[in-house]
């Protein structure tokens, strides 16, 4: 598939340490929260501040490498937020599936409401179907 008259692949291979790092981040904050790491801890690796900083890389590679212009931005910002949200789903996932709640679940990272379960009320496939949707959007 072509993106821009670019193969899909070239996006990815421009930016691979990046997105190791997007993935290693979402699983490391995954895996530690599920351990049973206390929230505050695990906030501090933040996917929200991460892809922030990926744009600005993926401006200045892209530039230095002379692989595009602006327009080649977009296929590289929507890989790393790809990546991301997968793992961010997953998480969603697990606790709904596990009925144990984690860091993306947990009232105080999603929604300003109540918590009755404690499970969090971000487990749920609605929550799931807001991530995809933004994958797609």
């Amino acid at each position: 598939m072509k993106i821009f008259g670019k193969p899909a692949a070239e996006y990815i291979r421009l930016q691979i340490p990046f997105l190791v790092l997007v993935a290693a981040v979402g699983l490391l904050r995954l895996g530690l929260s599920v351990a049973g790491v206390a929230d505050p801890v695990v906030r501090w690796l933040s996917l929200t501040a991460l892809l922030p900083i990926g744009t600005v890389y993926a401006a200045v590679r892209v530039h230095t490498t002379g692989f595009g212009g602006y327009r080649h931005l977009l296929p590289v910002v929507f890989f790393q937020t790809l990546t991301a949200q997968i793992i961010i789903i997953a998480g969603i996932a697990i606790a709904i599936i596990t009925q144990r709640g984690n860091v993306f679940t947990r009232v105080e990272n999603v929604l300003p409401a109540a918590d009755p379960g404690g499970v969090g009320v971000g487990a749920n496939w609605g929550h799931v179907g807001l991530h995809v949707f933004a994958i797609v959007f």
